[in-house]
C-alpha cells in the first residue's frame, strides 16, 4: 500500500513538473517574438492559464513577460508593487539575465510615476549586471533611459555619455531606428547646450533619413525641433528655406511653426502673414514667453510689411510687459527685505520687552528682599 502511495505521489510529481515546464517552455517561445510583437504576446500572457501561477518561478518569469509586453505597447503602469516581488524573487537566485530586466521595468514604472530618482536607482543596479548581458537591444534601451533622466536632471554631459553608449549598442544590434530616435536626443541636449550647429548637423541627418525611410513621427519631431532652435536665434533665413523645402508638409501646427511661417510670408511681402499671426497665435499661448515672443515677431512682421506706426505700438506693448517683469522683479526683493526688517525690528521690541520685564521683576525681588531685612534689623 506504501509502495502504491509512493508511486502515486511521484507520478503526479512529475505530471505536475512536466506542466511547469511546458508553462517556462511557452514564457520562454513569448520572449522570441515579444519584441516584435508585443501586442500578441501581451494577449497569450493575458489568457495565461493562472493555476500555473502559483509556481513562483513560472509566476516571476510570466510577470517579467507582462511588464515588458505593457511597456512595449505603449502601456504605462504606475504601480511598482508587483515589480518590486519580481526583483526580490530574481534577487535570491543566480538569473542575472531576469534580474536585470526586473530592475530594468521597475525602473520604467517608477519613471512613470515621476520618481525619478528612485528610478534611477534601478537602472544603475540593472547597469551594475551589463556583463552578463548579451543583448544589445536591452543595453541600449538601459542606457538610452539613463541619458533621458540626467537630461531631466540637467546634468547634460552625463546624459551624452549614456546616449552614446545607448548609440554604439544599437549600432552593433543593426537597430538604425533606435540608433536615430537616439541621435534626436542627443541633437536635443546639443541644442540645450546652446551647441546650436552640432545639433543641426545632427538633425538635418536624422531628417534626412526619416524622410527617406518613411519614419513620420521621427521626421515630425526633427523637423519641428529644428524649425524651433531657428526661432531662438532668429536665423530667419535658415527658418524660411525649411518652411519651402521637403520637409514642410512635416511641421505641426506649433506656435513655434506658425510664427515662423508668418515671418516668412513677410519676408514676401504678403499682407496675409498678420491674418496669420493674429488668428493663431495667441490661442496658442499659454505662457508670457508666448506672449512676449508674438508681440516681438509681430513688431517684425510690420515692420517688414511698411507698417510702422504698427510696428511701433507692438514694440511698445512688448516694452511695457518687459518693464512690468522687471518692476515686479525688482519689487518682491525689496518687499521681502522690508518685511524682514519689519519682523526684524518687531523681534527686537519684544526682546526689550520683555529684558525690562526681568529687570523690573529682579528690582522688585531686591526691594522686597531689602524691606524684610529693615524688619528684620528693627525688630532685633
Amino acid at each position: 500500500m506504501r509502495k502504491l502511495i509512493t508511486i502515486l505521489i511521484v507520478t503526479l510529481a512529475a505530471i505536475s513538473c512536466g506542466k511547469i515546464k511546458d508553462a517556462h517552455n511557452t514564457l520562454n517561445d513569448i520572449e522570441t517574438f515579444i519584441n516584435e510583437r508585443p501586442d500578441s504576446a501581451l494577449t497569450i500572457l493575458d489568457s495565461f492559464d493562472t493555476s500555473f501561477l502559483e509556481n513562483r518561478s513560472v509566476w516571476a518569469h510570466h510577470s517579467l513577460l507582462h511588464a515588458q509586453a505593457k511597456d512595449k505597447c505603449y502601456i504605462d503602469e504606475t504601480d511598482d508593487s508587483l515589480m518590486t516581488q519580481v526583483v526580490n524573487y530574481y534577487e535570491g537566485k543566480r538569473d542575472k539575465k531576469k534580474l536585470f530586466k526586473a530592475y530594468y521595468y521597475l525602473g520604467r514604472i517608477q519613471y512613470n510615476t515621476g520618481d525619478y530618482a528612485a528610478s534611477m536607482l534601478s537602472y544603475t543596479k540593472a547597469e551594475q549586471m551589463i556583463d552578463n548581458i548579451d543583448d544589445n537591444l536591452s543595453k541600449g534601451l538601459l542606457y538610452a533611459q539613463l541619458g533621458l533622466l540626467n537630461q531631466i536632471y540637467n546634468d547634460h554631459n552625463r546624459a551624452l555619455v549614456a546616449y552614446y553608449a545607448a548609440y554604439d549598442y544599437y549600432e552593433r544590434a543593426e537597430l538604425v531606428t533606435h540608433l536615430m530616435q537616439t541621435k534626436y536626443s542627443v541633437a536635443h541636449i546639443y541644442r540645450q547646450m546652446k551647441s546650436y550647429n552640432k545639433a543641426e548637423e545632427i538633425l538635418l541627418e536624422v531628417m534626412e533619413w526619416s524622410f527617406e525611410n518613411n519614419q513620420i513621427y521621427l521626421c515630425q519631431l526633427a523637423t519641428n525641433s529644428l524649425i524651433t532652435m531657428y526661432d531662438e536665434v532668429n536665423n530667419r533665413s535658415k527658418s524660411a528655406d525649411l518652411l519651402n523645402s521637403k520637409y514642410a508638409q512635416y511641421f505641426s501646427n506649433s506656435i513655434n511653426v506658425i510664427r515662423a511661417k508668418a515671418l516668412g510670408q513677410a519676408f514676401s511681402g504678403d499682407l496675409g502673414a498678420i491674418d496669420v499671426m493674429q488668428k493663431n497665435v495667441w490661442g496658442l499661448a499659454t505662457n508670457l514667453k508666448d506672449t512676449l515672443f508674438n508681440h516681438y515677431y509681430l513688431a517684425q512682421i510690420y515692420k517688414l510689411l511698411g507698417k510702422h506706426r504698427e510696428a511701433m505700438s507692438e514694440q511698445e506693448t512688448l516694452y511695457h510687459i518687459q518693464d512690468s517683469i522687471l518692476t515686479r522683479s525688482f519689487k518682491h526683493p525689496l518687499l521681502s527685505v522690508r518685511n524682514k526688517f519689519l519682523e526684524s525690528e518687531y523681534d527686537n521690541a519684544q526682546l526689550k520687552i520683555q529684558t525690562h520685564r526681568i529687570q523690573l521683576s529682579l528690582i522688585c525681588i531686591f526691594i522686597i528682599i531689602v524691606s524684610i531685612l529693615f524688619r528684620v534689623i528693627a525688630v532685633r
